[in-house]
């Protein structure tokens, strides 16, 4: 599973990381200097769907066009 890190207020998080429990009912994590927002973000230990999403029923075919990662918004425009 990996590293095991226990956060307490005021706290660094000292890694790019997955919450898988919470003792607490709320986590709220200040990551602006890594994406730019004003204000703390509400994190949770809700499983995230993975992306793209895929269907459980049917496999993807040759004939259809696979979806576009990273979203366009998300895209680079430097060349």
């Amino acid at each position: 599973m990996g590293d095991v890190v226990k956060l307490r207020v005021g706290d660094k998080v000292p890694v790019d990381m997955r919450v898988l429990q919470l003792i607490s009912s709320t986590l709220r994590v200040e990551q602006g200097s890594l994406t730019g927002e004003t204000s703390s973000v509400n994190k949770s230990s809700h499983r995230i769907q993975a992306w793209p999403p895929r269907s459980a029923t049917s496999a993807p075919s040759a004939s259809s066009p696979a979806p576009a990662w990273p979203p366009r918004s998300a895209r680079s425009t430097r060349r």
